[in-house]
């Protein structure tokens, strides 16, 4: 059955030029946002970055995650109708995933949960990044452990013909899967995000150059143009009192000095020793 279904996909896709259309146009924003080279660029480079090139490589990323979550979640349908899945395991792992979300929810949106005033620091994230690992694995498995517990119930046989109502139930899965995925990596990436800025004991981090004949320090925000870069007074945009507009080449003529700033200061900022560039 399974060489029938490639071959079927193949020859539809190709036929119609259908191919040629998605890869093109996956592979065409993904080669103009240089995904790799911003992938292994220094923090720096990618402070540096103007922000149609920052767009461009988030959206590439995007992309790319979107479609490897898609095809994994398909492959692993498939898998599970091997297996002839109940709807017993169906329902545990949308009970889980709704537990664990619920879980997390009350974890970073809480200033002190439970887990903060009854266990230690480290205990307090192990525990966690266990229900951020388990809410992850089950969110992208529950609709294709639900697609096929209803393959598995119906009376469709992996020795049976392939017939129209089986390419109309791929069809179905295959887009709702899609726009399922779509929205369950949006919930996934603001999930770990205020997982980060939950359990991060720093609130930000920067550059910043001092002044020639001055000890007075200018920040780098970001790039106003592809030739001149953003600086300003304090450590956040939203602080700084003071702006400058220079030349890129200016700005790396400096000493480039790394800061991540905590939470808590125990000292003065003044009297902290940052890393140099």
């Amino acid at each position: 059955m399974w060489d029938q279904i490639i071959g079927f996909l193949s020859n539809k896709l190709i036929g119609a030029g259908g191919l040629v259309a998605i890869l093109g146009a996956i592979i065409l924003p993904l080669l103009k946002a240089q995904p790799i080279t911003a992938l292994t660029s220094t923090k720096l480079e990618r402070v540096l970055f103007t922000k149609e090139r920052r767009v461009s490589v988030k959206l590439a990323y995007f992309i790319v995650q979107w479609i490897i979550s898609c095809t994994l979640a398909t492959l692993f349908a498939f898998f599970l109708y091997t297996l002839n899945i109940s709807f017993i395991v169906v329902t545990c792992i949308i009970i889980v995933a709704s537990f664990t979300y619920m879980m997390l929810q009350y974890i970073v949106s809480t200033k002190k949960s439970l887990l903060d005033k009854h266990l230690s620091s480290a205990l307090n994230i192990i525990i966690s990044v266990i229900f951020l690992l388990v809410h992850t694995a089950t969110i992208f498995t529950a609709l294709p452990s639900f697609f096929a517990g209803v393959v598995s119930s119906s009376n469709f046989s992996a020795d049976d013909k392939i017939t129209a109502e089986f390419w109309i139930m791929m069809a179905i899965f295959f887009a709702v899967n899609c726009v399922v995925n779509l929205f369950l990596l949006l919930s996934a990436r603001n999930t770990f995000k205020e997982f980060i800025k939950k359990f991060n004991k720093y609130i930000s981090e920067g550059f910043y150059i001092i002044e020639v004949n001055s000890d007075k320090k200018w920040y780098v925000f970001h790039p106003t143009d592809k030739d001149n870069i953003l600086l300003g007074n304090k450590e956040s945009v939203e602080e700084a009192t003071e702006f400058r507009i220079i030349e890129r080449k200016k700005v790396l003529e400096h000493t480039i000095n790394y800061i991540r700033v905590p939470k808590v200061l125990e000292e003065p900022v003044e009297d902290r020793e940052d890393y140099v560039i």
